[in-house]
Order: C-alpha cells, then structure tokens, then sequence
C-alpha cells in the first residue's frame, strides 16, 4: 500500500499460487475495510476494484465511514474479477464498528453497545474497527453481541508514526 497503484513491484496476492488441494472449499484472498471517496478514501470505488483485480484479489469489503451510498449507487457486485461487497464502518462515542450484512445504516455518534444492538437487530455482522489504536483506542470491553474484531489494520499502524494520507499515499485507506 505505500508503492505508487501502478507500480509493478506492488506484490499479487493471489489464491491461486499454491499447490493444488482437494478439498470441498475455495481460498478466497480478498480484503476488508478499505474506504474510498464515500467517505475519507481518495479514489473512487472503480479505482479501488481495478487494483484489488491486478492484485488477484477475489474480493474486497468497502466499509466507508457511516455510509451504504455506494450500495445504492450500485457498486457492489463483480469489477471483473473482484467481487465488491458495500458494507459500512458505524463511528460510535466510543470508535469504529464495521458492520456487515446491514440492510440500512445504522446512526453514528451514538453508544456503543446501542450501535451494537442496531447491528445485531438488522442480522448484521460487528467488529469492532482497530481496536488498539493509539490515537483512539476501543475502551469498552464488556458489550456483548460483537462478532469480533479487527487484528490488524495498516492504516493504524501507519498513522501511529505518520500522517495516513502521507503514508498511504494511494489513499486506499484510511482510519
């Protein structure tokens, strides 16, 4: 993320270069939380899928800040290879929930375990967004009806040391 989009050295991530398994399932690569122009990432949501395809990515998951616009604009779906999923990431009082399989947005600025219980009522999936981020870590420890949470998120690890948008320099993501 930090080579320029069209670099060659960015590495391909592709599911298909191991060796061949028999098994009734399918490796699927692809990657979750990514914004675009919807909310604070700078490119546009064709950009970002023409990426993840030279990437060999199967899927990515756009989670833009406290938005399902790029569903309704008709976004999701396949980008040549890459499937795109819409999904959101709800700012809560108490940091960032991504939320999957929602059918409408969920309001932002409101508690956490209320945004919490909003995801589980519409059937949705919750993480909790980089959870130990240092500029503004998750402090509640004890709701429950959360699904998970994120382990790892660059943007954060990035913006701990770096302005994100800098560092990034693609604006692929961002916190």
């Amino acid at each position: 993320a930090m080579l320029p989009l069209e670099s060659p050295k960015v590495p391909s991530f592709s599911s298909r270069s191991g060796p061949e398994v028999s098994s009734p399932y399918q490796e699927a690569v692809g990657v979750i939380h990514i914004h675009s122009a919807y909310s604070d990432g700078a490119l546009p949501v064709e950009q970002i899928a023409r990426v993840a395809e030279r990437q060999g990515l199967d899927y990515l998951i756009l989670t833009d800040h406290d938005t399902l616009q790029g569903r309704r604009d008709g976004k999701e779906g396949r980008h040549g290879k890459t499937l795109v999923i819409v999904d959101t990431e709800i700012s809560t009082e108490a940091g960032h929930y991504l939320a999957l399989r929602l059918k409408e947005e969920v309001p932002s600025r409101r508690p956490a375990a209320e945004t919490v219980r909003a995801v589980a009522e519409q059937g949705g999936l919750g993480f909790i967004a980089h959870a130990t981020w240092k500029r503004r870590p998750w402090p509640q420890t004890d709701i429950e009806g959360i699904t998970g949470l994120e382990v790892y998120d660059l943007a954060s690890d990035v913006s701990d040391e770096f302005p994100v948008r800098v560092a990034l320099g693609a604006g692929l993501a961002g916190p």
